[in-house]
């Protein structure tokens, strides 16, 4: 169980809190803005003890970018090729597929990146 300090507590609610996918540096803001004695150190090493925990996850589909994650469980994830957002991706099947795959390979670490338009990027294209 980690230390609930206040730094601890409000980083892992900002990340589990949106699907956004903040890097560390975004991180870092949100939390200045409400604990403005807080440092980028801090906030790397409270990032590396929810990882070691599992309580987030770190994932590295932007080239030289790492970002974090809230949601534990393996999913996909889109980068968008206009934007460069990422979003989470519901695929039917994906869940059985995990299954299929751990029950082979118990220290299996699934992560799918699909790279593609993203739903909001493809509207505004459709829209124009």
């Amino acid at each position: 169980m980690l230390k609930k300090t206040a730094q601890t507590k409000f980083i892992y609610e900002y990340i589990k809190s949106t699907r956004r996918h903040p890097s560390a540096e975004e991180i870092y803001s949100a939390a200045a803005s409400h604990l403005p004695y807080i440092t980028r150190a801090t906030v790397y090493n409270v990032l590396r003890r929810l990882l070691k925990a599992g309580e987030i996850r770190q994932l590295h589909i932007k080239k030289g970018l790492t970002v974090y994650d809230g949601y534990t469980a393996p999913h996909p994830h889109l980068k968008c090729r206009v934007c460069g957002r990422i979003e989470d991706v519901d695929i039917s099947g994906f869940d059985d597929f995990v299954k299929q795959i751990k029950q082979k390979y118990e220290d299996a670490e699934i992560e799918l990146n699909i790279t593609a338009t993203c739903s909001l990027c493809s509207i505004k294209e459709r829209s124009e």
